[in-house]
C-alpha cells in the first residue's frame, strides 16, 4: 500500500531529489481525508520551483486514490512551504484565538491577509 502512495521527484539521471506521500486519515475532523505527508526537496535543489510539480502529483494521487478532500500539517517557520500550500488551495484550520493569532503572524510575514469569507 505504501508504494502506491509515495512520490519521488527525480533529477534527469534518475537521482531522487524530492519526495512526498499521499497518505490518508480515517477520521480527521470527523471525516475521511487524504493527507499530503512529508514533502521534501534536497536543500541544493530548493528555491527552483520543484515543489510545485511534486505537490501536483501528490494531489492527483490523492484524487486517484478516491480522496475528495485533503489536509496537511506544517510548521509556522516554513514560510515558502506555506505559501505553496496556500496556492494549492489549502487553508488554515483555525480552532482557537491562539491559532488565529499565529496564522495572522504567518500571513503578515508572507505579505498576505487572513480574512473570513
Amino acid at each position: 500500500m505504501l508504494a502506491g502512495r509515495q512520490c519521488y521527484l527525480l533529477e534527469a539521471p534518475g537521482k531522487p531529489i524530492g519526495t512526498g506521500a499521499a497518505w490518508f486519515k480515517e477520521s480527521f475532523e470527523g471525516a475521511r481525508f487524504g493527507r499530503i505527508h512529508w514533502v521534501a526537496i534536497l536543500p541544493e535543489f530548493q528555491g527552483r520551483g520543484l515543489a510545485k510539480p511534486l505537490m501536483t502529483m501528490l494531489c492527483r494521487r490523492l484524487r486517484d486514490l478516491g480522496h475528495d478532500r485533503g489536509y496537511l500539517t506544517t510548521a509556522a517557520e516554513r514560510l515558502p512551504a506555506i505559501k505553496l500550500y496556500l496556492r494549492f488551495g489549502f487553508v488554515p484550520l483555525i480552532r482557537t484565538g491562539v491559532d488565529e493569532s499565529q496564522w495572522r503572524n504567518v500571513m503578515d510575514k508572507l505579505g498576505l491577509t487572513l480574512f473570513w469569507g
